[in-house]
């Protein structure tokens, strides 16, 4: 039986973050934080969901021959939980709705297209992705940061599931 509930493990990942003290160096370089939070986010909804996905045994290529790419969790709950987090205010439900839909895919895309052998998952590849987004051109030290962050969110989750190792595709 599992430790804990992987869908519990998911949502805290993204929700119970100090994303102005966990991405203090990439917010302090960034024109705009209020965007960049907002970014944030969504990569870690997105890395969230990709990770339940993972380890439920849905590999994502399998998924995207169907046409379906990493589902997100409803855009009235994240609302609230941006709005609760101090990322968004509820006027920014729009600008939220298209970021899912655009960010979930090209995160996607990063991830699927750029597996190694060193980043089986595309983790290291999706959040250079994050960080093109955000910088045009991103410091090897804040893409390194966020590659990290992404390890760690993906290994609590995968923890949480009782996955001991990362599935390869």
């Amino acid at each position: 039986m599992h430790q804990s509930s992987p869908y519990a493990a998911a949502e805290a990942s993204y929700r119970w973050i100090d994303y102005r003290l966990a991405y203090a160096q990439v917010l302090e370089r960034h024109g705009d934080p209020a965007s960049c939070l907002l970014e944030l986010f969504v990569f870690r909804v997105w890395l969230s969901q990709f990770a339940l996905v993972r380890v439920q045994g849905g590999p994502l290529p399998r998924r995207a021959a169907r046409g379906e790419g990493t589902p997100h969790p409803p855009l009235w709950l994240l609302s609230k939980q941006a709005e609760a987090a101090g990322i968004a205010e509820d006027a920014a439900r729009g600008a939220l709705a298209a970021l899912l839909e655009r960010r979930f895919a090209h995160y996607d895309d990063a991830a699927t297209r750029a597996r190694t052998p060193d980043d089986p998952l595309g983790l290291e590849a999706a959040a250079a992705a994050l960080a093109r987004l955000l910088f045009r051109q991103p410091d090897p030290a804040i893409v390194d940061g966020l590659a990290r962050r992404a390890r760690g969110q993906y290994a609590g989750i995968a923890q949480a599931y009782d996955d001991p190792q990362p599935m390869t595709w």
